[in-house]
């Protein structure tokens, strides 16, 4: 009797609409279209960095790229667009979560969806950190100076996010066009090589070349974290002005991450060859070479760019978990504070709080307790680890994606079939394949270091467990505090 009242209850939370679900329209205006959205995922998923580690797997990087694409990015991408159209809320998974499973699951799985949040602010800014020093090796040579800087950058990307909607959008739809600029010129630079007459500097003759053996594992691992973060512009799913925009920012982006992916791999691969690093200034120097320092210059600018606005799409987005956690009174309420302008930006304040605390911790503490001997190379291996981390956690919970959809289509079916823009022949099979891509892709992640170069797979298990050990301590600590506090707040209310 006990197990059936449990269930009945979780079935019964399932059904009910959140409280902002009906603020958010009310509240923040519905401004964002199919190219606002378009421009969110591809400045949060294309980090043409990643193209620099994969080249290292040869030809059948390529061949890897494509396969991630069919069984990890294009399952997610239909999971995400049915279920965001189904519904199209502020907060994305913890939504979706919350109508499937109920109110506990929805807490726990929303909670772990924003968990990494803070490090992508981090890692968009490590990132620019890198192509500084790449423009002049004197730079930023020793850690604090790249904690500072990355320090700074952090702040300006949360003094963007934190400006009206419409203004910081306008700024990411900038970047996006930046991130089309380097992909662009990267490409063309490639193109341009064999059109010189030049040989491809890796071997392309042979299927041995083309197919990847167990030594590809982590490559893997890279490709599946690469594509991860469809779903994270549907966390503004409430502002949204057409659903038909949700479906449409899928279809591009992928096509467009895709290819830049692929277009800057072969690229490396043609010019540079396989023995290129993961220094991602390889990327900078090709079009050097082929196209000229000015076209170089123009390619830095652009990718500094859009990782700024990486970073600042990064924080006004994930900022809407916390602000719908507490119109729903399971976060403290400050975090649903808006501005004058209609913008969370207590929320946003605190991600840019904890984003510098993490710089401060990995660049300046660390470093100095432990007598980082590889300074010249910190950014490039904290970008790496911080990457794996991030993929780790986030493809662990976004299994979270597909179990939501199937207990919908399972337990709602007559509800499900008038609103499927998907059919179910092609849903079912993206819901068995995914979760299982994603497993492969964190056990490859966890075992095998993406720059062996840089690390040994003993350090970067290390490496790469510890930084996920702070994320979860951190994140455990924080949320039994914010639960506490807004159950707290409930009992005064009351």
């Amino acid at each position: 009797m006990r197990q059936s009242s449990v269930t009945s209850e979780s079935a019964g939370e399932a059904e009910q609409e959140l409280p902002s679900e009906s603020y958010v329209p009310r509240a923040m205006p519905p401004m964002l279209g199919t190219f606002d959205l378009t421009a969110l995922c591809v400045l949060g998923m294309l980090y043409l960095s990643n193209s620099a580690t994969a080249a290292s797997g040869g030809a059948a990087a390529l061949l890897l790229w494509l396969c991630g694409g069919l069984f990890y990015l294009l399952p997610s991408v239909l999971v995400s667009a049915q279920l965001g159209v189904l519904f199209p809320h502020d907060g994305s998974l913890y939504s979706w979560t919350h109508h499937a499973l109920g109110r506990y699951w929805s807490f726990l799985v929303g909670f772990c969806w924003w968990l990494p949040g803070p490090l992508l602010i981090v890692i968009s800014a490590a990132s620019m950190v890198s192509y500084l020093q790449g423009l002049n090796h004197g730079w930023l040579t020793e850690p604090w100076q790249q904690g500072l800087a990355i320090i700074g950058l952090i702040v300006l990307s949360g003094i963007l996010a934190s400006r009206r909607l419409r203004t910081a959008q306008n700024l990411v739809n900038v970047g996006f066009c930046a991130s089309l600029l380097s992909i662009a010129l990267i490409g063309g630079a490639g193109a341009l090589w064999l059109l010189q007459g030049h040989q491809p500097a890796t071997s392309f003759r042979t299927p041995a070349d083309w197919i990847p053996t167990l030594a590809h594992l982590s490559l893997f691992g890279l490709i599946c974290g690469a594509f991860g973060g469809a779903a994270m512009p549907l966390n503004m799913g409430g502002e949204v002005y057409d659903r038909e925009a949700i479906p449409g920012y899928l279809r591009w982006s992928t096509l467009v991450v895709l290819f830049g992916y692929l277009a800057s791999t072969l690229t490396l691969l043609l010019v540079q060859g396989a023995g290129s690093t993961a220094n991602p200034f390889a990327l900078v120097g090709v079009v050097d070479t082929v196209l000229g320092k000015w076209a170089g210059n123009i390619t830095v600018v652009a990718l500094l760019f859009s990782y700024l606005m990486a970073a600042t799409a990064y924080n006004y987005s994930f900022a809407r978990v916390l602000f719908v956690g507490s119109i729903d009174q399971r976060l403290p309420g400050r975090f649903g504070q808006l501005s004058r302008e209609r913008v969370p930006t207590t929320a946003i304040a605190l991600q840019t709080t904890l984003s510098a605390l993490l710089a401060l911790l990995i660049f300046i503490v660390i470093p100095y307790i432990l007598f980082f001997a590889d300074a010249r190379n910190l950014s490039v291996i904290f970008y790496n680890v911080s990457v794996a981390s991030v993929g780790t956690v986030w493809q662990t919970i976004l299994i979270f994606t597909y179990v939501d959809l199937a207990l919908l289509l399972l337990k709602r079916p007559e509800q499900m079939q008038s609103r499927l823009i998907i059919p179910r022949w092609l849903l079912w099979p993206a819901i068995a394949i995914g979760p299982l891509t994603s497993l492969v892709s964190v056990v490859s992640s966890l075992l095998v270091s993406w720059i062996p170069q840089q690390l040994d797979n003993a350090h970067w298990q290390y490496s790469v467990m510890g930084l996920m050990s702070i994320l979860l301590i951190a994140a455990l600590i924080g949320s039994i505090y914010a639960s506490s506090e807004a159950s707290w707040q409930r009992m005064r209310m009351t």
